[in-house]
């Protein structure tokens, strides 16, 4: 028997698939973006004793900007963490960067998704775009 799905769980399922899709189409300067998943399973105090290690690490980037950019991301992120003293249900995903805009100009960026099924990895890179595919895996999964 097929289970139906209710209006609010459908409902959820587009807001999270255009939060991807907004997600997607940022793009910052060389490695800028940082992504970051939190599983359910994983203490907040290890993810930000992680992240001092990364900030530290960062400081060694031999571009000012993305240096500078990439420090502002992971602090940034450290105090999005605090308010968790768990992680959620289904664990978090941040993404914080500095979006690269038309005419030479920057933007910060900060999205915060708690993802509709469960994060099974701990997982954190920066790019110049945001690392997406479990999340759009997720939305895979729904399809079929």
């Amino acid at each position: 028997m097929a289970e139906e799905k209710s209006d609010s769980t459908v409902l959820a399922r587009y807001e999270f698939k255009r939060k991807l899709e907004f997600v997607e189409s940022i793009e910052g300067q060389a490695t800028e973006l940082v992504s970051l998943y939190v599983p359910p399973t994983r203490q907040i105090a290890d993810v930000s004793n992680y992240l001092r290690g990364e900030y530290a690490q960062s400081s060694n980037i031999k571009s000012q900007g993305t240096r500078k950019n990439v420090m502002a991301a992971i602090s940034s992120i450290l105090n999005r963490i605090k308010v968790y003293r768990v992680p959620p249900r289904n664990g978090v995903v941040l993404f914080v960067g500095t979006e690269s805009l038309p005419g030479n100009k920057e933007k910060a960026v900060t999205i915060v998704i708690e993802p509709p099924e469960p994060i099974t990895t701990f997982f954190y890179r920066c790019d110049s775009k945001f690392y997406l595919e479990p999340l759009q895996a997720m939305l895979a999964d729904e399809l079929l």
